[in-house]
């Protein structure tokens, strides 16, 4: 069984067993889609004169698993690969 962060997922762990793990969290099923979402926060510094910079807020995954659950993880969430 291999290990990756849930921020790693791609189309071919589609139709794959796998198991999610974060915190006290646990769900195992038959992945039938993802999604991997985040944000942009403006940190642009007191001084940049104008020049907007942006930097990656949460990232989030959206995992739906045969039997009809649907979760979101954390991206660094720990997923084992059956």
């Amino acid at each position: 069984m291999s290990k990756i962060r849930a921020g790693a997922l791609t189309q071919e762990h589609i139709g794959k067993t796998i198991t999610v793990k974060q915190r006290e969290t646990t769900i195992t099923g038959v992945l039938r889609g993802f999604t991997i979402m985040g944000n942009l926060i403006d940190d642009t510094q007191f001084g940049d004169h104008g020049v907007t910079r942006w930097a990656v807020g949460n990232v989030t995954v959206r995992v739906a698993i045969v039997p009809d659950i649907e979760a979101s993880f954390d991206s660094r969430a720990t997923v084992e690969l059956a």
